[in-house]
């Protein structure tokens, strides 16, 4: 039996049938009743939505307010004990890392400290930098908490920002799990098969959305994507898929000595994060 279920969903803030694709995952929510819930591109009329349904009184919502007119959403059964809101200093978006912590129950009567936080970072191929730059500010406050749950719209493009080289003793909750898969079943960004986006949208089938985690009394269990089946026709709960992450109690510490330091961020020498294909720059504006 799973001890924690999280869902990461970024509900698209377009106003296309709202009212229909809240509904939608709303059910999803109360089919997968997970214990964490971090959405992105949450407008005041969506989240408006959201708490008229019965399942939202189940939860408690991380308060703070964002600066921009869509913002993220973290939702917990466990009590609240901090909740924190960083914007990026390097963000034209209004985005941010937004974290709560709690305490989750284990088997032997002890209660884990949990630090569950998400992000948007920044959109478009031409912020690769200001994107990389962010995660790792993220990943370096983060460093020290004990388990560390790190999800949300991640907005890594392939083309451009390449595979991740992520410092221990962090991990990608997907990968962990499911690995490289040589089909499309991990991709949270499909245009093959979610046709919402009507811009013609020049992003090929990506990854964009990511759980990375830092843990020590916990191991991911499973991890599968939600949302991926039509309402009718083209319409979808999200022009993204969900990722929904099973953990279960590890038996054995895992954690490691972080390779980030409260300087590192700062640091020109370090390697980045991104691992950019020899051809990225052709998709900078």
């Amino acid at each position: 039996m799973s001890v924690i279920r999280v869902l990461s969903y970024n509900i698209w803030f377009g106003e296309l049938q709202m009212r229909r694709r809240m509904g939608a995952i709303g059910t999803i929510v109360r089919h997968k009743d997970p214990d964490l819930i971090a959405f992105q591109e949450v407008t005041d009329t969506s989240l408006k939505m959201l708490r008229e349904q019965d399942w939202f009184s189940r939860y408690h919502m991380a308060k703070t307010r964002p600066r921009y007119h869509y913002f993220t959403l973290i939702l917990s059964k466990y009590q609240i004990d901090d909740e924190e809101r960083r914007p990026f200093e390097n963000s034209s978006m209004g985005r941010d890392l937004f974290l709560i912590r709690v305490h989750v129950p284990l088997s032997d009567g002890r209660r884990a400290s949990l630090t569950f936080s998400t992000s948007h970072l920044e959109s478009l191929a031409d912020h690769t930098y200001q994107r990389e730059q962010q995660l790792m500010e993220s990943m370096c406050y983060l460093a020290t908490d004990k388990n560390v749950l790190y999800t949300g719209d991640m907005n890594i493009e392939y083309r451009v920002d390449g595979e991740l080289s992520l410092p221990a003793p962090w991990c990608d909750a997907w990968l962990t799990v499911n690995g490289h898969m040589p089909d499309e079943s991990g991709l949270t960004w499909n245009p093959k098969l979610n046709k919402m986006n009507k811009r013609g949208s020049a992003l090929r089938g990506d990854r964009l959305d990511r759980m990375f985690v830092s843990l020590t009394d916990f191991n991911v269990k499973n991890a599968e994507l939600v949302g991926t089946q039509p309402l009718d026709d083209d319409l979808f709960p999200s022009d993204h898929f969900g990722l929904c992450v099973d953990f279960d109690e590890s038996t054995h510490g895992l954690k490691g000595k972080s390779d980030f330091t409260v300087h590192s961020i700062k640091d020109t020498r370090r390697p980045g994060l991104f691992n950019r294909p020899a051809n990225w720059k052709k998709y900078i504006g």
